[in-house]
């Protein structure tokens, strides 16, 4: 934040809700406009902004081009991801994520509180069948 509240109200930073991927562009912005961020900094506020001022995902439908700009991850990292969604069903963790092979687990733990498990969900569970009353089957239909 002492880096952001040189040359911005704190407003400017809390309103916004951005990617992984859009925060780094922001601070790549800054360090063109002359702000003083060298490469530790750098990594270090991207996560953070991404972290505290990150944009919710619904990882259970989101397209890999969402998913890749959330985490800040490669095309091909997120087509990984949509598969494994595809080809298993609706994760149900940030863990379930991180455990897809050739993810970075770290990346996906640094952004857990920005994964919302909640969509598609209802698709993966049974609909139970209405009840069948003993009597309204022995009841002949005409």
């Amino acid at each position: 934040m002492r880096i952001c509240l040189d040359c911005h109200a704190s407003s400017d930073i809390t309103k916004r809700r951005e990617s992984r991927f859009k925060w780094a562009v922001i601070v790549e912005e800054m360090i063109g406009e002359g702000a003083k961020i060298n490469d530790k900094d750098f990594e270090t506020l991207t996560t953070y902004l991404s972290v505290a001022f990150g944009r919710k995902v619904k990882i259970n439908e989101a397209p890999a081009t969402i998913i890749a700009e959330t985490f800040d991850f490669s095309a091909e990292d997120a087509d990984r991801i949509v598969r494994r969604r595809t080809e298993r069903g609706p994760f149900k963790s940030w863990q379930e994520i991180a455990a897809v092979p050739g993810i970075d687990a770290k990346r996906v733990e640094e952004q857990r509180a920005n994964l919302d498990f909640t969509a598609g969900l209802h698709h993966a569970l049974p609909v139970p069948a209405a009840p069948v009353s003993s009597r309204a089957a022995s009841v002949p239909r005409r």
